[in-house]
Protein backbone atom coordinates (compact mmCIF):
# COMPACT_ATOMS: atom_id res chain seq x y z
CA UNK A 1 0.00 0.00 0.00
CA UNK A 2 1.19 3.39 -0.39
CA UNK A 3 2.93 4.43 2.68
CA UNK A 4 4.07 7.80 1.74
CA UNK A 5 7.72 7.39 1.92
CA UNK A 6 9.98 9.79 3.43
CA UNK A 7 10.70 11.80 0.37
CA UNK A 8 7.11 11.85 -1.10
CA UNK A 9 6.52 12.34 2.77
CA UNK A 10 8.59 15.76 2.72
CA UNK A 11 7.30 17.19 -0.48
CA UNK A 12 3.63 16.82 0.38
CA UNK A 13 5.19 18.73 3.52
CA UNK A 14 6.26 21.66 1.58
CA UNK A 15 3.58 21.44 -1.00
CA UNK A 16 1.36 22.28 2.48
CA UNK A 17 3.85 24.82 3.25
CA UNK A 18 3.82 26.17 -0.31
CA UNK A 19 0.40 26.64 -0.08
CA UNK A 20 -0.12 28.60 3.28
CA UNK A 21 2.43 31.06 1.84
CA UNK A 22 0.15 31.86 -0.93
CA UNK A 23 -2.27 33.23 1.67
CA UNK A 24 0.55 35.78 2.50
CA UNK A 25 1.78 36.31 -1.49
CA UNK A 26 -0.80 38.68 -3.01
CA UNK A 27 -1.33 41.65 -0.34
CA UNK A 28 -1.11 45.49 -2.25
CA UNK A 29 -0.33 48.56 -0.63
CA UNK A 30 -3.45 50.70 0.63
CA UNK A 31 -3.06 52.83 -2.43
CA UNK A 32 -3.58 50.21 -4.79
CA UNK A 33 -6.90 48.88 -2.96
CA UNK A 34 -9.24 49.58 -5.30
CA UNK A 35 -7.37 47.31 -8.06
CA UNK A 36 -7.42 44.58 -5.39
CA UNK A 37 -11.17 45.07 -5.34
CA UNK A 38 -11.54 44.18 -8.88
CA UNK A 39 -9.28 41.10 -8.44
CA UNK A 40 -11.15 39.77 -5.81
CA UNK A 41 -14.21 40.51 -7.48
CA UNK A 42 -13.63 38.59 -10.38
CA UNK A 43 -13.90 34.94 -8.60
CA UNK A 44 -16.16 32.71 -7.41
CA UNK A 45 -15.79 33.10 -3.47
CA UNK A 46 -17.90 31.35 -1.01
CA UNK A 47 -17.65 33.52 1.77
CA UNK A 48 -18.97 36.55 -0.38
CA UNK A 49 -21.87 34.28 -1.48
CA UNK A 50 -23.03 33.63 2.26
CA UNK A 51 -21.45 30.57 3.48
CA UNK A 52 -19.85 30.64 7.14
CA UNK A 53 -18.51 27.38 7.49
CA UNK A 54 -19.24 23.94 6.65
CA UNK A 55 -19.11 19.99 7.36
CA UNK A 56 -18.86 17.04 4.64
CA UNK A 57 -17.86 13.45 4.18
CA UNK A 58 -14.77 12.32 2.16
CA UNK A 59 -15.49 8.82 -0.15
CA UNK A 60 -12.08 8.09 -1.21
CA UNK A 61 -11.91 5.29 -4.42
CA UNK A 62 -8.99 3.70 -3.11
CA UNK A 63 -9.55 1.16 -6.14
CA UNK A 64 -7.29 3.84 -7.99
CA UNK A 65 -5.16 3.83 -5.81
CA UNK A 66 -4.45 -0.39 -5.46
CA UNK A 67 -1.74 0.11 -7.86
CA UNK A 68 0.88 0.68 -5.03
CA UNK A 69 -1.11 -1.78 -2.63
CA UNK A 70 1.45 -4.89 -1.77
CA UNK A 71 -0.20 -7.79 -3.42
CA UNK A 72 0.44 -9.90 -0.32
CA UNK A 73 -2.47 -10.58 2.46
CA UNK A 74 -1.36 -7.87 4.77
CA UNK A 75 -1.95 -5.01 1.56
CA UNK A 76 -5.79 -6.92 1.23
CA UNK A 77 -6.28 -6.36 4.98
CA UNK A 78 -5.16 -2.67 4.68
CA UNK A 79 -7.45 -2.59 1.92
CA UNK A 80 -10.07 -3.74 3.66
CA UNK A 81 -9.48 -1.64 6.29
CA UNK A 82 -9.42 1.59 4.22
CA UNK A 83 -13.00 0.83 2.96
CA UNK A 84 -14.09 0.76 6.15
CA UNK A 85 -12.91 3.87 7.05
CA UNK A 86 -14.86 7.22 7.15
CA UNK A 87 -13.51 10.70 6.58
CA UNK A 88 -15.14 13.89 7.81
CA UNK A 89 -13.65 17.49 7.04
CA UNK A 90 -14.94 20.82 8.62
CA UNK A 91 -14.40 24.06 7.20
CA UNK A 92 -14.46 26.70 9.44
CA UNK A 93 -15.01 30.75 9.44
CA UNK A 94 -11.44 31.29 8.53
CA UNK A 95 -10.79 28.55 6.18
CA UNK A 96 -9.19 26.50 8.34
CA UNK A 97 -9.95 22.31 7.89
CA UNK A 98 -10.12 19.72 10.37
CA UNK A 99 -10.18 16.13 9.71
CA UNK A 100 -11.79 13.40 11.52
CA UNK A 101 -12.13 9.75 10.82
CA UNK A 102 -13.98 6.68 11.98
CA UNK A 103 -13.07 3.31 11.54
CA UNK A 104 -15.41 0.32 11.61
CA UNK A 105 -13.11 -2.68 12.19
CA UNK A 106 -9.38 -3.42 13.88
CA UNK A 107 -6.24 -4.27 12.57
CA UNK A 108 -5.08 -8.24 13.10
CA UNK A 109 -1.55 -7.67 14.19
CA UNK A 110 0.58 -4.36 15.47
CA UNK A 111 2.50 -4.67 11.83
CA UNK A 112 -0.81 -4.36 9.96
CA UNK A 113 -1.80 -1.33 12.25
CA UNK A 114 1.38 0.35 11.63
CA UNK A 115 1.42 0.05 7.93
CA UNK A 116 -2.42 1.42 8.13
CA UNK A 117 -1.82 4.31 10.60
CA UNK A 118 1.15 5.42 7.76
CA UNK A 119 -1.42 5.26 4.92
CA UNK A 120 -3.98 7.48 6.65
CA UNK A 121 -1.25 9.56 7.50
CA UNK A 122 -0.45 9.72 3.63
CA UNK A 123 -3.86 10.42 2.18
CA UNK A 124 -4.98 12.94 5.34
CA UNK A 125 -1.71 14.98 4.28
CA UNK A 126 -3.34 15.14 0.62
CA UNK A 127 -6.87 16.06 1.52
CA UNK A 128 -5.15 18.81 4.20
CA UNK A 129 -3.13 20.23 1.07
CA UNK A 130 -6.46 19.82 -1.31
CA UNK A 131 -8.04 21.94 1.34
CA UNK A 132 -5.66 24.44 1.88
CA UNK A 133 -5.24 25.25 -1.92
CA UNK A 134 -8.89 25.35 -2.36
CA UNK A 135 -10.16 27.45 0.42
CA UNK A 136 -7.21 30.01 -0.71
CA UNK A 137 -8.98 30.81 -4.04
CA UNK A 138 -13.15 30.04 -2.72
CA UNK A 139 -12.87 31.18 0.80
CA UNK A 140 -10.62 33.69 1.13
CA UNK A 141 -10.26 36.98 -0.69
CA UNK A 142 -7.74 36.53 -3.69
CA UNK A 143 -5.85 39.69 -2.69
CA UNK A 144 -5.84 40.70 1.26
CA UNK A 145 -6.13 44.05 0.78
CA UNK A 146 -3.77 46.58 3.14
CA UNK A 147 0.38 44.94 3.50
CA UNK A 148 2.47 47.73 3.19
CA UNK A 149 5.26 45.05 2.69
CA UNK A 150 4.12 43.98 -0.75
CA UNK A 151 5.07 44.92 -4.81
CA UNK A 152 3.04 45.43 -7.52
CA UNK A 153 4.41 45.39 -11.04
CA UNK A 154 2.46 45.97 -13.85
CA UNK A 155 4.45 44.17 -17.04
CA UNK A 156 2.50 44.95 -20.74
CA UNK A 157 -0.55 44.74 -19.03
CA UNK A 158 -0.44 42.25 -16.74
CA UNK A 159 0.28 42.03 -12.78
CA UNK A 160 2.83 40.62 -10.63
CA UNK A 161 2.40 40.53 -7.02
CA UNK A 162 5.64 40.18 -4.97
CA UNK A 163 6.32 39.65 -0.89
CA UNK A 164 9.33 39.09 0.39
CA UNK A 165 9.57 38.00 4.13
CA UNK A 166 13.26 36.49 5.90
CA UNK A 167 14.57 33.92 3.25
CA UNK A 168 10.91 33.52 1.46
CA UNK A 169 10.05 35.11 -1.45
CA UNK A 170 6.66 34.62 -2.95
CA UNK A 171 4.99 36.35 -5.93
CA UNK A 172 1.71 35.71 -8.27
CA UNK A 173 0.77 36.24 -11.55
CA UNK A 174 -1.92 37.85 -13.32
CA UNK A 175 -2.72 38.74 -17.07
CA UNK A 176 -4.82 41.01 -18.19
CA UNK A 177 -7.80 39.73 -17.91
CA UNK A 178 -7.59 39.46 -13.94
CA UNK A 179 -6.61 35.53 -14.18
CA UNK A 180 -4.11 34.11 -11.90
CA UNK A 181 -1.55 31.84 -14.12
CA UNK A 182 0.87 31.07 -11.41
CA UNK A 183 2.16 31.56 -7.74
CA UNK A 184 5.65 31.12 -6.83
CA UNK A 185 7.39 30.47 -3.67
CA UNK A 186 11.23 30.42 -3.67
CA UNK A 187 12.82 29.61 0.17
CA UNK A 188 16.21 28.16 1.04
CA UNK A 189 17.73 27.90 -2.84
CA UNK A 190 13.86 25.88 -3.32
CA UNK A 191 11.90 27.04 -5.89
CA UNK A 192 7.91 26.00 -6.20
CA UNK A 193 5.93 26.68 -8.99
CA UNK A 194 2.13 26.02 -8.84
CA UNK A 195 0.76 26.41 -11.74
CA UNK A 196 -3.71 26.95 -11.66
CA UNK A 197 -6.15 26.46 -13.25
CA UNK A 198 -9.65 28.57 -13.30
CA UNK A 199 -12.82 27.52 -15.04
CA UNK A 200 -16.07 30.21 -14.89
CA UNK A 201 -19.27 29.90 -12.70
CA UNK A 202 -21.94 33.02 -13.19
CA UNK A 203 -19.20 34.92 -14.94
CA UNK A 204 -16.60 34.58 -12.45
CA UNK A 205 -13.16 32.91 -11.68
CA UNK A 206 -13.43 29.25 -9.96
CA UNK A 207 -10.73 27.17 -9.25
CA UNK A 208 -10.54 24.12 -11.32
CA UNK A 209 -7.00 22.41 -10.79
CA UNK A 210 -3.36 22.82 -10.19
CA UNK A 211 -0.26 21.56 -11.61
CA UNK A 212 3.33 21.90 -9.84
CA UNK A 213 6.60 20.11 -9.64
CA UNK A 214 7.89 19.86 -5.45
CA UNK A 215 11.26 19.75 -5.03
CA UNK A 216 12.87 16.86 -2.97
CA UNK A 217 16.54 16.92 -3.05
CA UNK A 218 18.23 16.87 -6.12
CA UNK A 219 14.99 15.81 -7.71
CA UNK A 220 11.23 16.98 -7.92
CA UNK A 221 7.79 15.07 -7.23
CA UNK A 222 5.13 15.86 -10.21
CA UNK A 223 1.70 16.73 -8.89
CA UNK A 224 -1.43 17.75 -10.96
CA UNK A 225 -4.97 17.51 -9.50
CA UNK A 226 -8.42 18.57 -10.63
CA UNK A 227 -11.77 19.48 -9.24
CA UNK A 228 -15.38 18.93 -10.00
CA UNK A 229 -18.35 20.40 -8.55
CA UNK A 230 -21.68 20.75 -7.47
CA UNK A 231 -24.65 22.64 -6.33
CA UNK A 232 -25.49 23.04 -2.34
CA UNK A 233 -27.98 24.84 -1.56
CA UNK A 234 -27.32 27.71 -3.86
CA UNK A 235 -23.48 27.83 -3.38
CA UNK A 236 -20.57 25.59 -6.14
CA UNK A 237 -18.76 23.15 -3.95
CA UNK A 238 -16.36 20.18 -4.73
CA UNK A 239 -17.83 17.08 -5.83
CA UNK A 240 -14.77 14.90 -7.48
CA UNK A 241 -11.01 15.77 -6.67
CA UNK A 242 -7.94 13.70 -7.99
CA UNK A 243 -4.52 14.54 -7.45
CA UNK A 244 -1.59 12.66 -8.71
CA UNK A 245 1.62 12.85 -6.52
CA UNK A 246 4.62 11.26 -8.41
CA UNK A 247 2.89 7.87 -9.50
CA UNK A 248 0.35 7.42 -6.82
CA UNK A 249 -3.52 8.78 -7.95
CA UNK A 250 -5.76 10.08 -5.25
CA UNK A 251 -9.62 10.26 -6.05
CA UNK A 252 -12.11 10.66 -3.53
CA UNK A 253 -15.91 12.31 -3.73
CA UNK A 254 -17.10 14.76 -1.24
CA UNK A 255 -20.71 14.67 -0.18
CA UNK A 256 -23.10 15.00 2.76
CA UNK A 257 -22.52 18.57 2.61
CA UNK A 258 -23.95 20.38 6.12
CA UNK A 259 -24.07 23.69 5.74
CA UNK A 260 -24.03 26.53 7.99
CA UNK A 261 -25.21 30.39 6.21
CA UNK A 262 -23.67 33.72 7.27
CA UNK A 263 -26.39 35.86 9.14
Amino acid sequence: MYTCRNPLNQGLRMMAAGILLIANSGVLQGQQDELANRINNAYYNVKRAGLNELRCRISPNWKLTAGSISADVAGEEILNLLEHTRFDVAVGPDGSSTISRQIDTVPSSEQVAARFRTTLTGFEQVLTSFFQLWSQFTFHPIVPIGDKESVLEQLKGEYRIRQKSGQIEASMSINSGLKITEDKIVTQGKELIIRLDFGQYSGLYLFKGYEMAIPVGANSIHTIGTVEYQEVQGFELPSTVRMMVGTTMFAFDIGSYEIKKRN
